[in-house]
Parts: C-alpha cells; sequence; structure tokens
C-alpha cells in the first residue's frame, strides 16, 4: 500500500508542526496531543515517507533535507484539506474546530482581543486562539508560512502581497503620572528632551518603530532624550509612569484605556510626530476563507469598541496642552 494511501489530514499537521518546530514536545503542545501520540505519528510518518524527518544534532533536533523539501507543499495541502473539510457557512462559527493564530501588541491583546475573546466563548466555544506579543514590524514571513493568520500593529512592514485593513488613525502624546509638575503647566521641548523617559523596545536593546521616529526627529533637530526605562511591554511603561517622574510617548487611543485605572494624563507632545495607523494584515490566501474572514470581522468590531470617542476620552484623561509652539519634522517622515 503506497504511503499516500496512509496519510490523514492529522498526519499532515503531525508533519507541519513537527518540521516548524522540530521538537516532539512542543509539536505535541500545539496540537494538543499527548507527547506519547506525537512520538508515535512521527514513526509513521518516518515509516511511510522512508526518512528519518528529524534528526537528533548536539544543538538539538534538526528536519532532514527530505523534510525541508515536503515542508512547502504538506503546508499547502494543510490548509486545502483544512478549507475542504471545514464547516459550511451556513452551519455556523460554533460549529468550527480551529486554531487561530493572532500577533499584536499587549495594549491592542489587553483592550481589544481579551473581549474578543470572551464573545468568542460564547459564539464559537470550539475555536483555540493564539495570541502572540508582535515583536517585529515584519510579519510577511511567519505570515506566508502560516505561523500567523492575522497581524495586527502599526509600522509593519506592508509587502505588495499582503491583503491590509485600517483599523484606527491618531495621534501620539505624552503621558505623565497624574501628579506630575507637567499635569499642571504642560511640556517644552527643554522638558521633553531633559526628562526621564521610558519607552518601547521590540527587542533588547532594539526599540519599537515609534520610538525610533520619535528619536530621529530629535535628532535631526539636535537633541536627544534620556532613556531610563526600556520594555517590552507597553502595559508595564504605563504603570511605571503612574508610579514615577518618567514620560512616555504613546498613541491616544492607549490613553484613555490605561487612565481608567490608572493615576495618568495626556500631555500634548511639544513636538510634531506624524499621525499612526494600526493595520490588520492577513495572506491573500485567507481572503476567501470565512472562518478567517469572521474572526478580521469581530476584530474590527472590538477595535472600534474598545477605542471609540478618543477625543472624549483624552478629555476624560485630562490632557494639558504642551507649552510654546510645535517644532515641526521634515516632510521624508511619513508612515503608516
Amino acid at each position: 500500500m503506497t504511503a499516500s494511501r496512509n496519510i490523514d489530514l492529522k498526519l499532515l499537521e503531525c508533519f507541519d508542526v513537527l518540521i516548524r518546530e522540530s521538537s516532539v514536545t512542543v509539536a505535541a503542545e500545539r496540537l494538543q496531543m499527548s507527547q506519547g501520540n506525537m512520538s508515535n505519528s512521527l514513526a509513521r510518518l518516518r515509516e511511510l515517507l522512508g526518512d528519518p524527518l528529524l534528526v537528533r544534532t548536539g544543538s538539538g533536533m534538526m528536519p532532514t533535507q527530505r523534510a525541508l523539501d515536503l515542508q512547502d507543499e504538506v503546508q499547502d495541502a494543510v490548509r486545502q484539506l483544512r478549507g475542504l473539510l471545514e464547516p459550511v457557512e451556513t452551519e455556523g462559527i460554533e460549529a468550527v474546530h480551529r486554531h487561530v493564530r493572532i500577533a499584536c501588541h499587549d495594549a491592542a491583546a489587553l483592550f481589544a482581543v481579551a473581549p474578543f475573546i470572551e464573545e468568542l466563548r460564547q459564539t464559537a466555544p470550539n475555536l483555540t486562539v493564539e495570541l502572540h506579543q508582535i515583536l517585529s514590524f515584519r510579519v510577511k514571513e511567519p505570515l506566508d508560512d502560516g505561523s500567523l493568520d492575522v497581524a495586527i500593529g502599526a509600522y509593519l512592514d506592508l509587502s505588495d502581497s499582503l491583503l491590509v485593513s485600517r483599523l484606527l488613525t491618531g495621534r501620539m502624546f505624552c503621558t505623565v503620572a497624574a501628579n506630575s509638575r507637567f499635569a499642571q503647566g504642560g511640556m517644552t521641548i527643554d522638558d521633553y528632551c531633559n526628562g526621564p523617559h521610558a519607552v518601547l523596545s521590540v527587542a533588547e536593546g532594539f526599540r519599537a518603530t515609534a520610538e525610533r521616529i520619535t528619536d530621529q526627529i530629535l535628532a535631526d533637530m539636535g537633541r536627544e532624550r534620556a532613556v531610563r526605562l526600556s520594555s517590552q511591554f507597553i502595559t508595564v511603561v504605563a504603570n511605571a509612569v503612574a508610579r514615577s517622574d518618567l514620560i512616555a510617548t504613546m498613541p491616544d487611543y492607549m490613553i484613555p484605556q490605561f487612565a481608567k485605572n490608572l493615576p495618568i494624563t495626556a500631555v500634548d507632545l511639544p513636538l510634531a510626530i506624524p499621525d499612526y495607523t494600526i493595520v490588520a494584515v492577513w495572506h491573500p490566501r485567507s481572503k476567501n476563507d470565512w472562518v478567517l474572514s469572521w474572526v478580521r470581522k469581530k476584530l474590527r468590531e472590538h477595535f472600534a469598541r474598545a477605542f471609540t470617542d478618543v477625543e472624549g476620552g483624552l478629555a476624560a484623561a485630562k490632557i494639558v496642552k504642551a507649552v510654546g509652539p510645535d517644532i515641526g519634522c521634515p516632510a521624508s517622515n511619513s508612515f503608516i
């Protein structure tokens, strides 16, 4: 009997995750299987394909060349079979058993994605969401290889091959503690440059794009700011600002949400930073995937719900005007 007659969708999914993760333990966790069952699946795949597929090296398990040659074709086959076997739309989202992989930063996860998951538990209880922290603006590769279904963020690397939906556009503000002297009298450019700053980073020693754009604008003016905290978590930045003299430069939509529970105040920036746009990005192959279309629609709804009336929210957060004129940025600083 040929191998093709013995390979089902579950076995193909095991192959896909085993080669991607190069670990039986991690692959078992990803597919919610026991490690023993995943080991048995690997043994079946080795027998059917006549190749070890994963071999042990000094640095851990590594895929063989045969496995790498098959990887793209297997991923395509898995996607096609999932589409064929998925319940038709008329059966309803509640009938779907599936993993959905979403990447975003922690503030979006807290304020928009968490309420989406709350709804999901009522309307689509068999959907499993894998939520990843978005630590890079480069999202094309994980969307291409299927390790992500949707990426949400600003300043993403928007390849022409990806599909994009705008979720939110807005301005950047300073954020300070409610008892800060800047919360009463505003902030000058000297105040901004001389004060201690908390910034968002995406990796060790590498600041988020909005922070790097701010730094470049200051550098073009012959100025810089004193960074005293760098964190990959915007929620940590917000909490640190509320409890200290730190200054953070944040998008407007976050501030009213944080101000509900933290004693922080929005202050007009004393320099002009271009507006930001948050987008949802996905691969064209999922354009007609009704389940992912439903997920994207719900995410748009929850973003709109979480971040409506930003101006009113900023007023509630007691926005303070900057002292002195805005200092413009070069026209070349344009971005999404």
